[in-house]
């Protein structure tokens, strides 16, 4: 499927949790991620083999089929499949470039989280106290399996089961993660700060999706150009008109893989005191931390009062622009959504840098919700964070790095910088600036809400990649890493 005068997109060729179901509406309820040590070569590849016709791709996904099966595999997986020795760990990365250099998938999520501190894996959240699955050095391969209901879910799980048989201790399962929807009411699919979730997400081109309004990048007069496949599908054509050619990498993409706590009670216990302080409406405030009402609602379209229809509309929810509120008076320039994505900031980076650094988000959360009338407790809960990206570092890192975890400045108020007040690396020193009316709101000693349990980086190969994987015909020539 194509779109007029666009690339021939092989969507049987292109796993399903690449390109479907990303949309809060679309995605299914149900989601478990099972992590594998593979064992020899042999049989890691009889695995694979096993796996690969169960595989669901985007066509399968188009024709009806709402049980997913796909498959993820780390860099030390690919080099067990392929027969290459595992090497030492590359130097630290040059400046970046145009064509991705593949670093931050062949170090992996650890490395890259100690030597970068900015990307907030710091603290409670430093890879020395994650679970164990994510350090795991015998991490090759994730199954995702996601369905509408328990039935379906089941249905996966005797598939990645039959495959696993294919594996001799101790290869096999090494960790589980399982996610389920949240409803509350009418909001349907929310995160558990009671934000409906999954509404900023691409519009991309030729990806055989219906265009929403704001998906894209601003353009004059009003409209959104689309985003180009090959910033999420390597193959095709992105932003800068380059095209990774590799057959082992057509087809394919990376994903990001991290398990976030949220710490509910101390979100709400925060907000409160901050609303008893200022005389303002505690949900006006958390709108105001996340740049949305818990509804959806943008704060650009509705400053003062939240519209649960207006965020509901997948038509009007992301159709705003930034231009017209650059004091961040509408919405705050240090918003979680407006530092995520700042479409059209007079004061941040390019549009055309915006168009490069978009990812496709596929989060769901863990844990069961806590009632907003519930008193505090010690469960675990949060979101099992997924995004979809063709390169890793200039995507995923380059956000989490530079513009949640960045100190923005607060020149406009003569404050020092501050960082993302829901996901940053807060650490009780920082601060949240909300210029409002009729005068500025500050959140001092801002705690950190969200911390990181664990974390992945895999690649999603094509249908056809599966294949030559299982079958171990990749060419020489078709090793896409710089080894």
């Amino acid at each position: 499927m194509s779109a007029p005068n666009g690339p021939l997109v092989e969507l049987r060729e292109i796993q399903a949790n690449v390109l479907r179901a990303f949309r809060n509406a679309d995605a299914p309820p149900l989601a478990e991620y099972v992590f594998v040590q593979l064992g020899g070569q042999a049989e890691s590849r009889a695995f694979l083999g096993a796996l690969h016709p169960e595989i669901t791709s985007c066509a399968d996904w188009d024709a009806g089929d709402r049980v997913v099966v796909n498959v993820g595999l780390t860099y030390a997986g690919l080099q067990l499949l392929t027969g290459r020795a595992p090497q030492q760990p590359p130097p630290p990365p040059q400046p970046p470039c145009a064509l991705a250099t593949f670093d931050a998938f062949k170090e992996g999520s650890e490395a890259r989280s100690q030597r970068t501190p900015a990307l907030g894996d710091t603290g409670a959240s430093h890879p020395n106290h994650w679970e164990s699955h994510y350090t795991n050095p015998a991490l090759h391969a994730v199954i995702s399996l996601s369905a509408d209901t328990e039935r379906g879910l089941a249905t996966a799980r005797r598939i990645a089961a039959k495959a696993l048989k294919k594996l001799t201790l101790p290869a096999g399962v090494i960790g589980r993660e399982v996610g389920a929807r949240l409803d509350d009411g009418p909001r349907h699919g929310i995160e558990h700060f009671g934000f409906v979730d999954g509404i900023g997400q691409p519009d991309i081109a030729d990806s055989g999706l219906s265009s929403e309004p704001g998906g894209g990048t601003p353009q004059p007069g009003g409209t959104w150009k689309q985003i180009p496949l090959g910033e999420f599908v390597l193959g095709y054509p992105n932003a800068r008109k380059i095209v990774q050619s590799k057959a082992l990498l057509k087809n394919g993409s990376f994903v990001v893989f991290r398990k976030l706590r949220q710490d509910v009670p101390r979100f709400r216990e925060f907000l409160k005191a901050l609303a008893a302080r200022t005389q303002q409406s505690a949900e006006l405030l958390a709108a105001r931390f996340v740049g949305r009402w818990r509804s959806g609602a943008p704060l650009i379209l509705a400053p003062t009062q939240d519209d649960p229809p207006l965020g509901a509309d997948p038509m009007l929810n992301n159709n705003f622009r930034y231009v017209a509120d650059p004091h961040g008076i509408g919405c705050p320039i240090g918003a979680h959504i407006r530092r995520a994505n700042p479409r059209d900031e007079q004061t941040g980076p390019t549009i055309e840098e915006t168009e490069t650094r978009r990812m496709i988000r596929r989060g769901i959360p863990y844990g069961r919700l806590l009632p907003a009338s519930a008193p505090p407790d010690n469960r675990e809960r949060g979101l099992l964070f997924v995004a979809v990206v063709a390169d890793i570092e200039q995507q995923f890192e380059f956000v989490q790095a530079s513009w949640i975890n960045s100190t923005l400045s607060s020149s406009l108020l003569t404050l020092d910088a501050d960082k993302d007040p829901i996901i940053g690396a807060n650490d009780e020193t920082g601060k949240f600036a909300m210029p409002g009316l009729p005068e500025p709101t500050f959140a001092w000693k801002l705690p950190r809400f969200v911390s990181v349990k664990g974390s992945a980086y895999f690649f999603w190969p094509s249908l056809g990649a599966i294949k030559q994987l299982s079958d171990g015909t990749v060419a020489d020539a078709d090793w896409p890493f710089d080894d």
